[in-house]
């Protein structure tokens, strides 16, 4: 959380120093040099970045910073009196953890570049450059996940089945921005009983009564605002699997098959 403040400090000293750049792209639109359209798709990042911090505090990029600021520091002085317990992993537990990174990186890093060509932020020669990188780090990561032995294996190779799929035609790239919101659904509530955790917080002697009323009401804001977000992804995640069946995608086929795995996965001992 406090990392987050100081992002908004880093952002803003980057407004500042490439505040020439910005003045000169609204001055030159559209005949603009490369090392603007850098700076400027740099900036614009970097916000977007801001944008999905500030949301997951119940904030809006219109808030005030000095808002954003209380209430990231609040989230950490809160968070800060849990106690940290430590896992100790065996060295395939560390393979997965680092297998799993690499896949939800890698598939993050796919779907941004879709988003940006979708919204002519970069031109095709740049796309296809950065979708063959993205790609071929995602098979060699579901290539390792899915060599794992028993049905964490299974999982993810009916991943690898979705994501090749996804594939077969990537011209449409809202059907494939549809695909990727559908894989990346079901390897996060997968994953989240199958990748052990390297550390987790014990929140048993952290009481919010003992906080300052004030305090109390951002932090109920900061819960509803979450609560919120989850919603809106599930809306969103339901528009996607609507468009995927439509599209001739067998939803029904994979999530019978994740369906079973994940029945015999929660008996396992």
């Amino acid at each position: 959380m406090k990392a987050m403040g100081y992002f908004e400090f880093f952002y803003m000293d980057q407004l500042r120093k490439k505040k020439k750049s910005i003045n000169s792209f609204k001055e030159k639109w559209p005949n603009i040099p490369s090392y603007m359209k850098k700076d400027i798709k740099s900036l614009y990042s970097l916000n977007q970045a801001r944008k999905t911090m500030r949301n997951s505090m119940g904030l809006t990029l219109d808030d005030d910073v000095q808002v954003a600021l209380k209430r990231y520091m609040l989230m950490h002085d809160f968070l800060n009196q849990a106690k940290k317990i430590v896992v100790k992993l065996t060295v395939n537990e560390k393979k997965l953890r680092k297998n799993s990174k690499n896949l939800n990186t890698s598939l993050s890093s796919l779907q941004k570049n879709i988003k940006l060509r979708k919204e002519q932020r970069i031109k095709e020669k740049e796309f296809n450059r950065d979708h063959k990188k993205n790609v071929k780090k995602i098979k060699t990561s579901l290539r390792q996940l899915s060599s794992l032995e028993g049905n964490n294996g299974k999982f993810y190779q009916t991943i690898d089945e979705i994501f090749t799929k996804i594939l077969e035609d990537i011209s449409n790239l809202d059907l494939t921005l549809d695909g990727i919101s559908f894989m990346t659904a079901i390897i996060k509530d997968v994953e989240k009983d199958i990748v052990p955790k390297k550390h987790f917080q014990n929140m048993d002697n952290v009481k919010i009564e003992t906080l300052p009323e004030e305090d109390q009401k951002i932090l109920a804001a900061i819960s509803i605002s979450m609560k919120m977000q989850k919603k809106e992804k599930k809306d969103l995640l339901q528009n996607s699997i609507l468009n995927l069946s439509n599209n001739g995608f067998e939803i029904d086929s994979y999530v019978n098959k994740i369906e079973k795995i994940i029945l015999i996965l929660s008996q396992s001992p």
